[in-house]
């Protein structure tokens, strides 16, 4: 059978000294069976516990750096806590165009160590967050006083802008 999906995602950072810090996502989704017109739908809370770096503030073609993280992933079903651990590698910068506007954008590799499975490819606009994977493009983004709250529909993953220096330039 085919089904239809539809996620939202909410994601919210810190800035740090070190760059921006991943402190939680949550996620609301929707899916059709299209063979037996069932919907499913649910909501999902990550929090994270320990720092997740997703973006120093340097940042150059070549680099990379490790995430080791621990949270709490909370559904309809209960809570239970969750390790991430993955490797990140920037790539060269391109232009990518995506619902939210078009954006010079740096390629980058997550690598996910528990999980090869969980690998993926996106593109980053350092003042803005993930733009673009396999699975999701950036919808919209929204502003706020510190950092950035980002959405995206049909989406994994996104970050936001933070407004204190210094930032690196394409």
């Amino acid at each position: 059978t085919t089904s239809t999906y539809t996620w939202s995602t909410r994601t919210y950072y810190r800035c740090a000294e070190e760059g921006v810090v991943l402190l939680g996502r949550e996620n609301e989704y929707e899916q059709v069976d299209l063979g037996t017109a069932t919907t499913y739908a649910g909501s999902s809370r990550q929090t994270y516990t320990k720092d997740h770096l997703v973006w120093p503030k340097k940042v150059s073609p070549g680099d990379d750096w490790l995430v080791e993280s621990e949270g709490t992933l909370e559904t309809e079903d209960g809570s239970q806590s969750f390790t991430y651990r993955a490797k990140y590698t920037v790539g060269d910068v391109d232009t990518v165009t995506v619902p939210a506007g078009t954006f010079d954008a740096y390629f980058v590799s997550v690598e996910t160590l528990d999980d090869p499975n969980s690998s993926y490819d996106q593109y980053v606009a350092p003042d803005i967050g993930s733009v673009q994977g396999a699975t999701f493009a950036l919808m919209s983004v929204e502003f706020d006083a510190d950092c950035a709250r980002s959405r995206q529909s049909s989406s994994r993953r996104v970050w936001g802008r933070c407004r204190v220096p210094p930032w690196s330039v394409l």
